[in-house]
């Protein structure tokens, strides 16, 4: 789906619930990271597939893990952003390896069935998952979504003054 913030609702509303195991941030960044992909080859009006090898599990999996040591380097500012939202985080460095592989696949996992010029399963040319879905339903349930991640995140912020 073009351009993420689509994805930050399912993402949202699987990482909210698992906030013990998933790290919210990373999975959200994972997400915006993949989609640079065809925003470049767009602006750039290069010759190639839109979606081409970062919406692979593959490819995906070997750019989460180096996606996991920078997030690692900036957990710090990570920690003082979901702070600043009241957002209960801990996190480590299994955490953020498994939320950053876990958000590449989810986005392929969510776009994969949208277009024909993905490839899940690199090296294979083929798309088994092209048509489980539309895109019109894609986007209304990817929408629909931050209903939930909403009341998740209402339900898990921490007070406004924890020390009072």
């Amino acid at each position: 789906m073009p351009f993420t913030p689509y994805h930050f609702g399912p993402c949202a509303c699987v990482a909210i619930p698992l906030r013990r195991h998933i790290d919210l941030p990373v999975l959200l960044l994972t997400n915006v990271v993949v989609d640079v992909e065809p925003l470049t080859i767009e602006v750039l009006r290069l010759p190639l597939l839109a979606h081409g090898l970062l919406h692979s599990f593959a490819v995906s999996t070997f750019l989460g893990l180096g996606l996991a040591a920078v997030c690692w380097r900036g957990r710090r500012g990570l920690a003082r952003a979901m702070r600043a939202v009241r957002y209960p985080y801990e996190t480590s460095a299994l955490k953020m390896l498994m939320s950053a592989v876990g958000g590449m696949w989810l986005h392929v996992l969510i776009d994969a069935p949208l277009y024909t010029d993905i490839r899940p399963f690199l090296p294979s040319m083929l798309n088994p998952l092209y048509g489980l879905y539309t895109y019109d339903t894609a986007a209304l349930l990817c929408a629909l979504c931050y209903i939930p991640a909403l009341w998740l995140y209402l339900r898990c912020r921490t007070p406004k003054n924890p020390r009072s």
